[in-house]
């Protein structure tokens, strides 16, 4: 039936105290740290569970040599951080930063291309987008804005309007919506 330690008194503690610097280990004999476990580690009943680390220094560290799995089944998988600017870092092999979020300043992506609602890379864009994608206050471009040849869109929605390259003559356009009434108007034509 194996080794059992129980205690029985109600809600006591079961505590493990090595002689002098010795370890504990599970599955293996000689542990290097105070705990060593060769196998997986599991907390489970009707209550939240929790792994708390909590030394009173400057870093608290979770680390694998291989990969590192979080699943919440059909829950959430949350990172909380409590202080005035605290932050998550993902460092490569060489411990340079290349994913940094702030809860106060700047955040930032040095790892590669951002892509959104697309898993195809096509090593040409730092921010590819599939979809929309909304401005709502200054788009400052410091490079070029490349349209590509489409043909009339739908009309823009009401005091909106929509710049284009027409496929049908290579004009670049715009279609302009004042109180529901839509016009075009051609800002550049080509010519040969």
């Amino acid at each position: 039936s194996g080794l059992q330690i129980t205690s029985s008194e109600t809600n006591a503690n079961i505590n493990l105290i090595p002689n002098g610097t010795g370890n504990v280990g599970i599955g293996l004999t000689n542990a290097a740290t105070e705990l060593e476990v060769i196998g997986d580690i599991r907390a489970t009943d009707s209550s939240s569970r929790s792994i708390t680390l909590n030394t009173g220094g400057s870093n608290q560290v979770i680390e694998t040599t291989g990969g590192l799995n979080l699943s919440a089944g059909n829950g959430t998988v949350r990172a909380t951080m409590y202080g005035v600017n605290t932050e998550l870092k993902i460092d490569d092999t060489l411990q340079a930063t290349k994913i940094i979020l702030k809860s106060s300043g700047a955040s930032y992506f040095n790892g590669g291309n951002v892509l959104i609602s697309t898993t195809v890379d096509s090593g040409s864009y730092n921010l590819d987008v599939n979809g929309k994608a909304r401005v709502q206050d200054v788009l400052e471009l410091d490079d070029v804005l490349t349209l590509n040849a489409i043909s009339t869109p739908s009309n823009p929605a009401t005091n909106k309007s929509s710049i284009y390259m027409d496929s049908a003559d290579g004009n670049i356009k715009v279609l302009i919506n004042v109180g529901g009434v839509t016009v075009s108007r051609t800002i550049a034509s080509f010519e040969e």
